[in-house]
C-alpha cells in the first residue's frame, strides 16, 4: 500500500493512491491529438483494467459511446475524480504547479465531454 507523505506531515494531498496517473493520462488526452496512437495508451493508462480494446482508428460518429465503450468510461471516471479533487482543493488540499495543470486539463475534459 503505497504511502501518502503529504498527509503523514500534516498535509492533505491532492491525489490519492493511483489518482495521479489516472489524471496524467486524462490531461494526456485532454490536450493530446485524439487521432494519434497515444490516444489508446492514454485511455489505458486512464481507465487501468477498466479498458476495453478496440481499433486504434477514432471514428467521428454522432454517438460515440456506440464505438468506443471507453468513452463512457473516462465520463465517469472524469466526473469522479473532477468532483474528489475539487472539494479537496477546497478542502485545502496542496498541489504543485503540475498537479494543478493536470487538473485543469482533467476540467478543460469534463467540460468538453459534458457538453460536446
Amino acid at each position: 500500500m503505497p504511502v501518502d507523505v503529504q498527509s503523514m506531515h500534516g498535509l492533505m494531498a491532492l491525489f490519492r493512491d493511483n489518482e495521479g496517473e489516472a489524471v496524467a493520462a486524462i490531461a494526456a488526452l485532454s490536450d493530446g491529438n485524439p487521432f494519434l496512437p497515444e490516444r489508446v495508451a492514454n485511455e489505458r493508462g486512464a481507465l487501468g483494467s477498466s479498458f476495453v480494446a478496440q481499433g486504434a482508428v477514432w471514428h467521428v460518429e454522432a454517438d460515440l459511446n456506440g464505438i468506443n465503450p471507453n468513452v463512457a468510461r473516462l465520463g465517469e471516471l472524469v466526473e469522479a475524480l473532477g468532483a474528489s479533487l475539487r472539494d479537496r482543493l477546497a478542502g485545502g488540499a496542496k498541489a504543485n504547479e503540475r498537479e494543478l495543470r493536470q487538473y485543469e486539463s482533467l476540467i478543460r475534459y469534463l467540460i468538453y465531454q459534458r457538453y460536446e
